[in-house]
């Protein structure tokens, strides 16, 4: 089918075996598509981080008192640092080559973005794994052993998120906070 659609316009390259196909020429193919997504991919990654700071920014300021000079300069500072990472990464990946470059950069990423998926689906997974063994406990060792147990690990857990927790953690357990 190839053969077909290049008729009359192929030619002949004597170093190989293969006819060559000028650039304009060339019939759009599944491969282009793929590049043409995973080109658009980085771009794509800048705009939704640019938009996204807004966004936060606006919702987060009165919780975390941000004055209009701090939230322009947290904006800016992501503008900043696209402009500071292509400083960076173009020279040391026309240095390194781009395919290991961006395959190094991509695994960062991945492992970046599931460690964040990981610490936000903590939960999830305890209460999955928890709803998964209530029945079993509840039959094996009665509901007062199951319900004593979960009571246990709550205030256990209580204990430690009050503990860890920034905004909590120099606040006495049970102290009433400041009106």
């Amino acid at each position: 089918m190839l053969q077909a659609e290049l008729r009359g316009r192929a030619m002949i390259d004597p170093s190989r075996s293969v006819a060559s196909v000028e650039y304009d020429d060339a019939p759009l193919r599944p491969f282009h598509a793929a590049v043409a997504a995973a080109s658009s991919g980085g771009v794509f990654s800048d705009g939704y981080g640019l938009g996204i700071i807004g966004i936060s920014l606006s919702l987060a300021a009165p919780q975390l008192g941000l004055s209009p000079v701090w939230m322009g300069l947290l904006g800016g500072a992501a503008l900043f640092g696209l402009f500071a990472g292509a400083l960076v990464t173009g020279p040391t990946a026309d240095r390194f080559g781009r395919r290991p470059f961006f395959a190094y950069n991509m695994a960062v990423l991945a492992i970046l973005s599931s460690g964040i998926g990981l610490a936000i689906a903590a939960s999830r997974i305890g209460s999955a794994v928890s709803t998964f063994l209530l029945p079993i406990v509840v039959a094996s060792y009665g509901a007062r052993a199951a319900l004593g147990t979960c009571v246990a690990v709550l205030a256990i857990g209580a204990v430690i998120c009050q503990r860890w927790a920034p905004e909590t953690k120099n606040v006495r357990l049970g102290a009433r906070p400041d009106r």
